[in-house]
Parts: C-alpha cells; sequence; structure tokens
C-alpha cells in the first residue's frame, strides 16, 4: 500500500510537470499565431542610385505590351491615376513616357489592392531618381524610361517577396495552430489522468476492506443424525459424534 500511495504521488507530480510545460506551450504557439497576423512587411522600393547604377547594364529596355481585351480595367485605372501618372510626365518633361504604357503595365502586373501603393511609390521614385540623376550630370533623354523600368522591376520583386512571406506565415501559422492544440489536449490529460489513478487507487482500497470486513461463512455437509455442520475432511459430527 505504501508502494502504491509513492507511486501515485510521484505520479502526480509528472502529470502536474506535464501540465505546466503544455500549458506554456499552448500560450506559445497561440501568441506566435496571433502575431502572424499583424502588418504585412511589404515596402514601396525607394530610389537607390548605386542600385540603379548595377541594374541598368542588365536591365531589358522593352516596353510592357498593350492587352486589348481589357479595356474598362484599364479605363478605370486611368480614371483613378490618370492625372497623376500626366502631372508626373508633364513636371519632368518625360516625353518618351506614355500614360496608356504605364496604365497598361499597372493592368498586367500589379494587383488592385497595390496598385495605389504603385502609383505613390512611382511618383516618389521618379522625383528622386531625375533629381539624383541631375545633380551628378547623368540626365538623359532616356533617364526617365530607364528609371521607370527599373522601379517597375524592383516593384514586382518586392511583391514576389511580400507573396513568399506570406506563404510562409501562413505555413508557420498553420503549424503553431496545430501545437497550441495538441497541447492543450496533453494539458488536459495531464490534469484527468491523476485524478483517475487517485479514483482507481481508493477504489481498490475500498475494495479491500470490503473484502477484509466480510464475515467467514463455514461450508460443510449436515450431519444426518443432528442435523449439524460437517467440515470437508471431518469423518465424525462434532456435535453428536455421528459418521459423516
Amino acid at each position: 500500500m505504501v508502494k502504491n500511495s509513492v507511486f501515485l504521488d510521484i505520479a502526480k507530480w509528472i502529470a502536474f510537470a506535464l501540465a505546466l510545460c503544455a500549458l506554456a506551450g499552448c500560450f506559445y504557439s497561440i501568441v506566435v499565431t496571433l502575431r502572424s497576423f499583424g502588418p504585412s512587411s511589404f515596402s514601396v522600393p525607394q530610389f537607390d542610385g548605386k542600385a540603379y547604377g548595377r541594374e541598368q547594364l542588365r536591365l531589358g529596355m522593352s516596353n510592357p505590351a498593350n492587352d486589348p481585351q481589357v479595356q474598362q480595367e484599364r479605363l478605370d485605372i486611368t480614371k483613378r491615376h490618370g492625372d497623376r501618372i500626366l502631372a508626373v510626365i508633364s513636371s519632368r518633361a518625360l516625353t518618351s513616357m506614355k500614360l496608356e504604357d504605364i496604365v497598361s503595365f499597372v493592368q498586367e502586373n500589379i494587383p488592385p489592392e497595390r496598385q495605389n501603393d504603385f502609383v505613390s511609390g512611382w511618383e516618389a521614385y521618379l522625383n528622386q531618381g531625375m533629381a539624383y540623376l541631375q545633380e551628378n550630370n547623368r540626365l538623359t533623354n532616356s533617364a526617365g524610361e530607364e528609371l521607370n523600368l527599373f522601379y517597375q522591376s524592383a516593384f514586382l520583386a518586392s511583391l514576389r517577396s511580400n507573396k513568399d512571406e506570406t506563404r510562409q506565415f501562413e505555413h508557420e501559422r498553420l503549424i503553431h495552430l496545430g501545437s497550441a492544440v495538441l497541447l492543450a489536449i496533453l494539458f488536459i490529460m495531464a490534469m484527468i489522468v491523476p485524478f483517475l489513478a487517485a479514483i482507481e487507487a481508493n477504489t481498490r482500497m475500498n475494495s479491500a476492506k470490503l473484502t477484509l470486513a466480510a464475515p467467514l461463512i463455514p461450508t460443510g455437509t449436515a450431519c444426518q443424525k443432528c442435523g449439524a455442520l460437517i467440515a470437508h475432511g471431518d469423518a465424525l459430527c462434532k456435535e453428536c459424534g455421528a459418521a459423516s
């Protein structure tokens, strides 16, 4: 009985420790899961003179192709951003750049939720780039188009990076959420096991007490002469002495 009691105490402490670990892990997984719903790390590219100089050598100069099959979408983009784009083109005298080309690129490559980011960043990028080239006596007639293409490439790269990061966050979110569920189950099991063990121990103890307290009922055969009970193995009746 003492050994069972010691074993039960050890089991309780182990279960309690597992429950605490499971609870802490569950809270951690929930916190990480909630944090994964935070703001996106997407950022609009900023002009970098050195990076522009490196990439300019390998950047293709082909104009984006037009897509005549979705004119309504292109018209909507022009209505939302056309005035802003034209203002930048006219303010910098970018005669080689056309509104249709910019709208076409936005329509074909930029998701609707990022189109406003693209136009805002494009305006700031061109202004910063042209000012940089002018200060360094590198301003040419094709500078605006080159800056435009470089910005488009940088923006698309930022979109791809953000997409990969979002996919990774979703994967990690599922892992942590699953871990939280499993740890919660482990916590519940760790809290229940000691109670079940205690119930089983009490049941065995009560069963043993009932067995010890039960009266002994003699067994044997009745004497044919006096009717007394003759135990098995006795040859004579203890009451009258008659043979069994």
